[in-house]
């Protein structure tokens, strides 16, 4: 799972594909995943260059297409990687915004629109928009359009609508086959309309993120049947879970008990995420009748059995 991309300064910024960063958003361009085989092979490079004290600069990067290191779990090849959506949706998001803003007579307009629904900015870092916020101007980019009169300004509300239109198939639950078709259809829409706002077509020629979403997105929702069921933000709460585990267990200092515990947790976890709690709740309800039945009966017979014996 991939949750950041490269930056568009060096030559190979995906994370997923081998596509330049000079050719991120081209009509016709045949893009390329990556391969295990491959990476290994550059990380190995990489590591030898290293050892005979080469420096890490850019031609040597290059060289390696941006691999410095081998995959974590080799058994997961490079089609199977999340591309990101919602980091997508909210990078590109916060980088209109931006622009938007940084034009004449925009910042107080745009700013006024976005308090109108509660959207809101980070605390730190950057102070972009959030990523729930970035969900809600999304959605209602199409009522921002009539309130600006320059190319640019217009251009840019468009943009953030044929975002919009992508960003509701990110969501936390398998696509149909119409939800597949509709998808490639938006997808397809957003590159003619790329095809003709030249300057908005090199804007994006800058960001990764819209390299995988215009290059990536179809065919791994066409392969897995989702696009946000599973995402980054699942796996950036990881981070939270473990910091209370580790509070947890840093007074137990077995490893082998940290792992029971881990194993403990894990089976709790997914029987409760999966329903299946509810079910073996109900399997013992039902054996626990079953049981009751049975002793009853077995009751039932050794009091006709006593009475025969009696007779």
């Amino acid at each position: 799972m991939i949750g950041h991309c490269g930056s568009a300064v060096t030559t190979f910024p995906s994370p997923i594909c081998s596509c330049r960063s000079d050719r991120l958003v081209q009509e016709g361009e045949i893009c390329e995943l990556r391969t295990i085989d491959q990476t290994m092979q550059f990380a190995e490079q990489f590591t030898r260059a290293m050892a005979n004290g080469e420096k890490a600069n850019a031609a040597v990067r290059s060289a390696m297409m941006g691999i410095t290191k081998p995959p974590l779990l080799l058994s997961i090849g490079f089609d199977r990687i999340i591309p990101a959506p919602f980091h997508v949706f909210q990078g590109l998001g916060n980088a209109l915004i931006r622009e938007l803003e940084q034009q004449e007579g925009c910042a107080a307009i745009a700013q006024h629109f976005f308090r109108r629904f509660g959207a809101r900015r980070e605390q730190f870092r950057k102070r972009d928009m959030t990523g729930n916020s970035i969900r809600k101007i999304l959605v209602h980019a199409s009522e921002m359009e009539h309130l600006f009169s320059t190319d640019w300004p217009i251009a840019i509300c468009r943009t953030l609508v044929h975002l919009g239109k992508i960003q509701k198939f990110s969501k936390a639950e398998p696509l149909s086959p119409n939800d597949l078709d509709e998808l490639e259809e938006r997808v397809n829409d957003f590159k003619s309309f790329l095809s003709a706002q030249e300057r908005m077509r090199v804007f994006l020629s800058k960001k990764p993120k819209a390299h995988l979403l215009l290059s990536h997105f179809v065919p791994f929702a066409r392969e897995h049947k989702f696009l946000g069921l599973l995402d980054e933000q699942g796996d950036e709460a990881l981070h939270s879970v473990w910091r209370r585990l580790e509070q947890l267990w840093k007074c137990m200092p077995d490893a082998d008990q940290i792992l029971q515990q881990l194993e403990h947790h894990f089976v709790n976890n997914w029987l409760l995420d999966t329903g299946k709690i509810d079910e073996m709740k109900q399997r013992q309800s039902d054996q626990r009748e079953e049981n009751d039945e049975f002793d009853q009966s077995e009751e039932e017979t050794d009091e006709i059995s006593l009475i025969n014996v009696i007779d």
